[in-house]
């Protein structure tokens, strides 16, 4: 569809772990930026056994870290950790949509589907269509979707013409394609290009892409009609087939086997990646210290901002896990013989233990993906990853209330017509997960959507402060402390409080009263008082004192739903229903 309902994700404060507060009202000129984010497919059907490299060094330190990385079959998935949604398979429609939904949050405006393996995953593909599709006819914007083929050319060519047979020449979901100069890009180096039919090449746009700049594939055109799905800094940048500046890559790590020869993690900046703290130590020692601060993608993205392209690609999202590889040249050679493991040890085909090698993920150090992880530093670089959008692509000014007037919260919803602005969440995020996981035989349930919210407004007089929220159905009984939950964060400060909350309206209730709770540290709170609250079909409303609250000209505020009930704020991600979405706030401002 042409117009979607506009949720103003831009213009929706937050604050991570590391007291990293989102840019607001940032100005820009006037060009129509683009970001893309590298997202894979791979977590496909039964994969078999878990062998999660965090957990294991968490269980038994780095002995049971060792055992976990020489077993497991060649090839197959070892996890760096877990994903804050579990070790779900890439078909399962309930994190298909929550991804969605994160993505367009963040600013991204597509993604590049990874088919460098020589396989389109063609049913999870579909899958992800499918249910980004839905979100679109239901009115929200969604990524659009494009495709990496890969550098060999066998099976890049393998690749092009797979996905061509199955989405592009019938014409699938175009609503969801990325087009770049007037045509579906595709990401396949000109040999493949030339071996195309006619009709192919003249669908698409074509840029070749791989890792490292100084190789051939790039430095042969100097990089024209190229964009990088990986460089290490400075990023060169990606080029039109006549040399303009189109692209450029900006990665949040690199590769466990050396990154081109500086041994890069996570940590990685100003040219030099930490040292280890012990001659067996994998990066685990950086993974609670320098890992969270995201120095190496704060170093990449501020050199893309002075690079100032058109289009900004991230790489990644999800991959979360690498094959282990060994000798599989004839006679038992080592195709990684002599490179540098996590800063560690060097591959040695006669040794079998460090015959073995990964190419990509390894740990909390030695990983790239932005997707929330499970521990560790949590949302921490999802929230970077927003903050630099912003910052390139600039955001709309937060909109001032209007309409502001005193509200009769057991008269009729109509009140509410000409107060503004309104606040909105998406409609269709309550739905429920049944799905098993990818590796470790799991089964994921999740029941706890409830009261979907929808739409939000404030209203405010010289004594009272007033809430509006709409849900999609019928709002249900009051039940438990988490029933309808109104988060206010009245000084706009994140250093104090619950996460910067000041107080939580409507954890209990009696006789029309919604307590007050004031946050004394933590999810500690103490009553101070009680709000009006009427319930009527599917709307709620609330009359507040602005003494109790402390409110004065701007404050944020958010609701939730049978949401965070024991203070772990990671939870507004998957239980029941907030809004806006996970640590985002709206911002009221007269």
């Amino acid at each position: 569809m042409s117009e979607f309902i506009d949720l103003y994700q831009d213009t929706w404060a937050a604050c991570d772990d590391l007291n990293r507060e989102l840019p607001l009202n940032v100005n820009v000129s006037d060009k129509n930026r683009k970001v893309g984010i590298f997202y894979f497919m791979w977590h496909e059907g039964a994969g078999g056994e878990l062998m999660d490299h965090t957990l294991a060094y968490a269980i038994g330190g780095i002995e049971e870290f060792e055992r976990v990385l020489v077993s497991g079959r060649r090839g197959f998935g070892h996890y760096w950790a877990q994903p804050y949604f579990g070790y779900y398979r890439s078909d399962d429609e309930w994190v298909i949509r929550k991804h969605a939904y994160m993505l367009a949050d963040s600013g991204i405006d597509f993604i590049f589907l990874d088919i460098t393996n020589g396989l389109i995953y063609r049913p999870v593909c579909e899958t992800i269509l499918k249910v980004w599709d839905e979100i679109r006819k239901e009115g929200y914007k969604t990524p659009e979707v494009m495709f990496i083929s890969g550098n060999t050319p066998e099976v890049s060519r393998r690749s092009v013409t797979d996905i061509w047979d199955a989405i592009f020449s019938k014409g699938l979901y175009k609503d969801l394609w990325f087009y770049w100069q007037g045509k579906p890009l595709m990401l396949a180096p000109q040999c493949v290009v030339e071996t195309l039919t006619q009709e192919q090449q003249d669908f698409f746009t074509f840029r070749a892409s791989w890792a490292n700049t100084d190789d051939e594939w790039y430095a042969a055109t100097d990089g024209n009609g190229a964009w990088p799905w990986a460089d290490m800094y400075p990023q060169k940048p990606g080029k039109s087939e006549t040399g303009e500046i189109e692209q450029a890559i900006v990665m949040c790590g690199f590769w466990v086997n050396g990154s081109y020869g500086t041994n890069a993690g996570r940590s990685y900046c100003k040219g030099k990646q930490p040292d280890n703290e012990t001659d067996r130590d994998y990066g685990f020692s950086h993974v609670n210290k320098t890992s969270p601060l995201g120095l190496a993608f704060e170093e990449q993205f501020e050199h893309a901002l002075g690079i100032d392209p058109p289009v900004v690609m991230i790489t990644g999202w999800n991959e979360w896990w690498a094959g282990r590889w060994d000798n599989t040249l004839p006679g038992g050679g080592n195709p990684a013989q002599g490179q540098l493991i996590a800063n560690t040890y060097i591959v040695e085909a006669s040794d079998p233990k460090r015959c073995n090698y990964f190419v990509d993920n390894l740990n909390g150090e030695y990983s790239r993906d932005i997707e929330p992880v499970k521990g560790l530093y949590n949302d921490n670089y999802y929230y970077q990853m927003v903050s630099n959008i912003r910052k390139y692509k600039g955001t709309r000014r937060v909109p001032t209330a209007y309409g502001q007037k005193t509200i009769d919260i057991y008269g009729s919803a109509q009140q509410w017509n000409d107060v503004g602005p309104e606040y909105l969440d998406y409609e269709g995020d309550t739905k429920e997960r049944n799905a098993d996981s990818y590796v470790g035989g799991f089964h994921y349930v999740n029941t706890t959507g409830r009261n979907d919210l929808m739409s939000m407004k404030v209203s405010a007089d010289d004594e009272y402060v007033y809430f509006y929220a709409r849900c999609a159905s019928d709002i249900t009984a009051p039940e438990g402390t988490n029933w309808m939950n109104l988060f206010i964060n009245s000084d706009r400060r994140y250093d104090n409080g619950w996460h910067g909350f000041d107080f939580v309206i409507n954890r209990t209730r009696d006789k029309g009263l919604a307590s007050v709770e004031a946050f004394i540290g933590g999810w500690t709170t103490i009553k101070v008082g009680d709000a009006e609250y009427n319930v009527t079909g599917n709307t709620i409303q609330i009359k507040v004192s602005r003494k109790l609250i402390k409110v004065d000209g701007s404050f944020e505020f958010k609701w939730a739903d049978n949401s965070v009930d024991d203070g772990d704020i990671m939870e507004f991600m998957d239980k029941g229903d907030c809004a806006p979405n996970m640590r985002f706030n709206y911002i009221y401002t007269l």
